[in-house]
């Protein structure tokens, strides 16, 4: 699974590369935005889904460990309470 960090790592690699030695071309940073767009989408869905139901159980399945744990304690004793 690719991680936030590599996809910012990627995203700065893209934005610096050019056919030249002068500046990206256009395409190259665009690509760059919609990397670290990618990254921040991400990281923020897999953290709030950590606040809101909590991390996943099985360790394979990882998101990001992105949160700080701070609100996971706060929703634990609504995770089992029943919708209306």
């Amino acid at each position: 699974m690719m991680r936030w960090r590599d996809l910012i790592a990627a995203s700065r690699l893209l934005a610096s590369m050019s056919d030249s030695d002068a500046t990206p071309s256009p395409d190259s940073l665009r690509r760059a935005v919609s990397t670290a767009y990618y990254a921040v989408f991400h990281t923020l869905a897999n953290s709030n889904a950590d606040c809101l139901i909590g991390p996943p159980i099985n360790p394979l399945l990882d998101r990001s460990g992105t949160t700080d744990g701070t609100a996971h304690p706060g929703l634990e004793p609504a995770r089992h309470l029943a919708l209306p």
